[in-house]
Order: structure tokens, then sequence, then C-alpha cells
């Protein structure tokens, strides 16, 4: 099995027997993006054999104060963006591109400080690569990761034969049990801050918490568990239909 191309990392919440079960399926990913990556900065051109925008007049003059090249779009002027882009396992079936770290330049608002009746102050932070690659896929209209048939098949036959029916068949295993755990998770969050707001503000009335339709979508999306959990048998009915709203 080739080595991986880029850096490799992996939601805290996967196993390590389940990245190494997985790896096959970043490597892919890693080697399909770098090929990408290569193209834009030697060609600035998309999977579908298309230019990005050219750059303005007023970029072209920077660049080429700087000594770079204007005759196509490549996104890189220090290399930080580029340099910072690295494979993360999503699940044990799905492998993304993910870029880290603060961008060399731009800042983008943030958060406002003490607001009042003239809206507080607004702060400025620096701009980070992931927010910057977000930028330029919708500025562009079109995605950096756009892979043409040649770099997918390549790197579909670099990793065919680490790929086995056994593996997919593991991988999917583990995909449906990170799926219930996943699921778990969340009710567990949403039980937490129910019961946080329970001791704050006592138990509100029903009617907080907008209409009968909306009642009957959180109560299906909160699953049978929350509602075991929120309604010990000591309550009354009227408590019990009380916490059952409240989600």
């Amino acid at each position: 099995m080739p080595k991986i191309r880029l850096e490799y990392t992996a939601v805290s919440y996967i196993r390590q027997s389940v990245r190494d079960l997985s790896r096959p399926l970043a490597g892919m990913a890693a080697m399909m993006a770098s090929a990408a990556r290569d193209r834009v900065i030697a060609t600035g051109m998309d999977g579908g054999g298309r230019r990005f925008n050219p750059y303005t007049p007023g970029t072209k003059k920077a660049r080429e104060r700087m000594g770079l090249q204007t005759q196509f779009k490549d996104f890189k002027r220090t290399g930080t963006m580029w340099n910072s882009m690295k494979v993360k396992l999503q699940s044990p079936k799905k492998a993304g591109v993910v870029f880290t770290g603060r961008a060399a330049h731009g800042r983008v608002k943030g958060k406002r400080k003490k607001p009042g009746p003239k809206g507080g102050r607004i702060t400025f932070r620096k701009l980070t690569n992931n927010r910057l690659a977000r930028i330029v896929n919708k500025n562009e209209r079109m995605s950096l990761f756009q892979f043409t048939p040649d770099e997918a098949q390549t790197a579909l036959d670099a990793y065919a034969g680490a790929l086995t029916g056994a593996i997919l068949t593991a991988i999917g295993m583990e995909e449906q049990a990170y799926g219930v755990q996943k699921q778990i998770r969340s009710a567990r969050r949403r039980l937490a801050k129910a019961l946080k707001l329970r001791r704050i503000h006592g138990i509100p009335p029903a009617k907080a918490y907008g209409n009968r339709k909306a009642r009957r979508r959180r109560a299906r999306s909160t699953g049978g568990l929350v509602r075991r959990l929120l309604s010990p048998k000591a309550l009354t009915a009227p408590e019990r239909k009380i916490y059952l709203n409240t989600f």
C-alpha cells in the first residue's frame, strides 16, 4: 500500500483500530487531493479542464511586485494555505481534506464585545486557512478539489489491493456502529442541556416551546431513550407531559 502523502488525522471518537482499518481510504483521499493541488498550482485549471477566474488588475500588480506569475490563478502567494492541507478521517468510511492553522494574511469579523443599545464593539481576528478555502470555493463557484477521472483512477489502482471485500465489509459495519454511537452522544448532550435548564429555570410551560407540530417533531427526533430517561414512573401524567414537551 502506498504511503499517505499528507498528514493524517481523524475524529477523536474513532478508535485507533478503526483508523488503521480505514487507512486505505485516507490514502486515496490524500493522493487525489495532492494531485488536485499540484494541478491547480501548475495550470490553474479545475477538474473539468476550466480555468479559474483571472486575477483582477490590482492583484496582478501586487503579484508582479512580489515576483509571482499572473497568467492564471493558482491561489498561492505565500503557500500557507496549501501547506496546511491535511487528510481527516471524519467517519470510518469518509475521509476528506481539511485546512488547519491561520492564514498568512487577512482578518475577519469576530464576536461583538459588550453588546448594548448601540450594538457593541466589533472585534476582528486572523483569517484561518479553512475559512479562506471556503471563501475561495464560494467566490469561484467551483471546488478546488474537483478531481479528474485520471486522478481518481490512479488513486483507485494504487489502493485496490488494500481494499478487499472483507475490509470493505468491516468498514461498513464500523460505520453503522459509529452512527449509533453518534446518536447516543447527541442524545446525551441534549439531555444534559435540558437538565441544566431545568435546574436553572425549573420546569417551563409547554407553550414556551412552540406550536404542537414543532413539539411533535422534537419528540420524534429525540428518540425513545431520552423520553424514557425524562419520564420516571414517579412523575404524574401532567408533569410527564411537560417533560416531553421540553424537547
